[in-house]
């Protein structure tokens, strides 16, 4: 069937909707699809059951045979194995379902940008109608959207009077553009070759390749941490079949090239599909998948001037934030290797994608975000490259790790648990707020309310107990019980939450509701007037500008109606967060509106507090309902109260 039957319908007017496996039955087709017979005892160990549930499964997948486009083939002695009999049922099984449906605009604008790019001629417009099922004029509506689409990825669409339209860009950007619009599924390896008029490659036959590729991968990078093979399984696909239809990638025009080990690697690919599959890559494209493995991984080699760049970076981080971080650790690691990506890609005009990971970090990562805008920052003072909001996210990623990986490492507060109880049952009641709380807490003790004058209360920060104290207990402590219902467990969330840091950097002062029109620049220097009158600042005209400086290299709005600006420097005196509510909403720099306003001021001390500042930004950022119930407020208590609250639900926690 070839890709205009697909998207037409042909066979898709008779799918059943109705064939249904579990999870653990599509995982034994999966095994059995890779070609080799399986026994049931086989399977049963790789699935961790027994065999008779293995039989059952068997027989459930054959009594749907025919629904799901399989043949289950029975060997004596050998086992069980699958065969594909009907490839657009068994794609359309695989996707759940979710197949083209050409009354919706999204699906035929999709349907169009893979059918244009895949064709090498002019396709004529009333051919492209009738392939869609739609009016010319229809069509010509669908084809505005593509256009603008394709003009983005630096494509246009060329038309020709009596010839019809056709997609005209270099190959390199053709190919590009392309691996965004499919997404591989090794399952539904037939639906590329639909796609591509051609069956080179089989189910199997990706298989064999991905299993290569981690092989080879570990004999050339230093981790495949990284690697994405995915991608470089779409990009082969593509490369066979351009080939084989006759397109040419362009000639690069690289120093050196031919020297690096992705050259090398690529040659050693291009001998494996030689070798395996009887494709035989000219040498244009062994080095247009050189390229594809720049974009897809770095192989480590020793850079002085990174590690230069990394030692500055750290202190900077340090300074701004009272991060430290380990140079020893794999993190940093991680971190050198991605930057060597990134010198790679600027030196080969190479982009990273990364649909919808801007807005995505921006908001649920603010604090690794704003240690990824100090990344860019240097990075652009000390080794002269310009990073596109897609690599800094990317750069955040490992930010967030090492945070979270940090928070693990850290000496975390103590508690103890008083109750009068056997042992046995405390050491549950421990083990059960352990499953809960090990992150945040290390619970050195279990006492009785008699054993106090054992206990050093100076170095105990949480108190948990089942027994009633007293009021004159010498310090405060949480009652709880041995019940660890819902309710008791948000109970303790809150208390272990410490939600005082929340009372420590919101200040009454610091609110306002505001009813009229504001310039941004106007309000954001009246802040920094109002900071330096209460002694939260020195210089209100140096928080301005590093303010707006922050703001020229990436708008501190979400996509929603929240700003959070900030100076880039740790320049305030204390930890604070002023907060505005502007009823009418205020025109920010870049054009949005914004009903909340968040002016932070941090001091680059207090790493602790600066971290939980920031988880308190994310889970505000990154929830519309919170932030229409906190535009909602009158007063400063109320705001407060409305966001204790929601921090205290546990779906909505940091």
């Amino acid at each position: 069937m070839d890709f205009v039957s697909l998207v037409r319908g042909g066979e898709m007017d008779n799918l059943n909707f109705d064939a249904k496996l579990s999870k653990r039955q599509e995982k034994i087709v999966a095994y059995l699809l890779e070609g080799n017979f399986l026994t049931s005892a086989q399977l049963a160990l790789t699935l961790g059951v027994s065999q008779r549930t293995v039989k059952e499964d068997i027989k459930t997948i054959k009594g749907l045979e025919k629904k799901i486009g399989i043949q289950v083939l029975v060997q004596n002695r050998t086992g069980y194995s699958v065969l594909i009999i009907n490839n657009c049922l068994f794609n359309h099984y695989n996707n759940k379902g979710l197949s083209i449906d050409l009354n919706i605009q999204n699906d035929r604008i999709l349907v169009l940008i893979q059918y244009l790019l895949t064709r090498k001629n002019f396709v004529i417009v009333e051919d492209l109608a009738e392939l869609l099922n739609v009016s010319v004029s229809t069509l010509n509506n669908d084809l505005k959207i593509v256009k603008n689409i394709l003009y983005k990825e630096n494509l246009e669409i060329l038309s020709k009077p009596n010839c019809g339209i056709k997609i005209q860009g270099t190959e390199r950007t053709l190919r590009a553009t392309l691996s965004k619009y499919i997404n591989l599924d090794l399952f539904s390896i037939e639906s590329y070759n639909n796609l591509f008029k051609d069956s080179t490659i089989t189910y199997s036959d990706m298989k064999v390749l991905a299993d290569y590729f981690v092989k080879i991968f570990k004999d050339y990078y230093y981790d495949l941490i990284g690697i994405g093979i995915t991608n470089l399984l779409i990009h082969i696909i593509i490369i066979i079949n351009r080939t084989k239809s006759g397109f040419k990638i362009e000639h690069f025009e690289s120093e050196h090239l031919t020297q690096r080990r992705e050259y090398q690697l690529a040659l050693n690919i291009a001998d494996f599909l030689e070798e395996k599959f009887f494709i035989s890559l000219p040498e244009e494209e062994i080095q247009y998948l050189s390229f594809c493995l720049l974009n897809n991984g770095t192989i480590r080699y020793k850079s002085t001037l990174v590690e230069s760049f990394l030692t500055v970076l750290y202190n900077d981080l340090q300074k701004s934030f009272d991060i430290c971080l380990d140079v020893q650790h794999d993190e940093y690691n991680a971190l050198y290797i991605h930057t060597l990506g990134i010198l790679e890609r600027l030196k080969f005009k190479l982009n990273v994608d990364g649909t919808g990971i801007v807005e995505m970090m921006r908001k649920r990562f603010v604090l690794a975000y704003e240690m990824a805008m100090l990344y860019k920052k240097d990075f652009e003072n000390m080794l002269h490259g310009k990073l596109n909001d897609i690599e800094v996210c990317y750069v955040a990623v490992h930010f967030g790790a090492m945070i979270e990986s940090a928070k693990i490492r850290k000496s975390l507060p103590k508690l103890i648990i008083i109750t009068e109880t056997r042992t046995g049952r405390a050491l549950l009641l421990k083990n059960e707020i352990l499953s809960h709380f090990s992150m945040w807490v290390n619970i050195v003790g279990i006492y009785s309310p008699y054993e106090m004058d054992q206990v050093d209360f100076d170095q105990v920060e949480f108190i948990l107990s089942t027994e009633n104290l007293g009021e004159a207990f010498i310090k405060p402590y949480l009652r709880i019980s041995f019940d660890l219902n819902a309710a008791s467990l948000r109970k303790i969330k809150a208390y272990l939450c410490n939600k005082t840091i929340i009372d420590n950097i919101f200040r009454e002062n610091l609110f306002a509701k505001i009813i009229g029109d504001e310039n941004a620049g106007t309000f954001l220097l009246q802040c920094a007037k109002k900071f330096k009158s209460l002694e939260l600042i020195k210089d209100e005209q140096q928080f301005y500008r590093l303010t707006c400086k922050r703001e020229r290299m990436q708008s501190t709005r979400f996509d929603y109606i929240v700003a959070m600006p900030h100076p880039l420097q740790a320049i305030s005196q204390k930890n604070f967060i002023s907060i505005s509510i502007f009823e009418k909403g205020i025109k920010w720099f870049d054009g949005g509106i914004v009903k909340l306003v968040l002016y932070i001021g941090f001091t680059g001390k207090n790493k602790d507090e600066i971290t939980s500042i920031f988880d308190i930004l994310s889970c505000i950022s990154s929830n519309h309902t919170l932030v229409d119930s906190l535009i909602q407020v009158n007063s400063f208590v109320d705001f407060i109260a409305v966001l204790k609250l929601f921090l205290e639900n546990p779906k909505h926690t940091i």
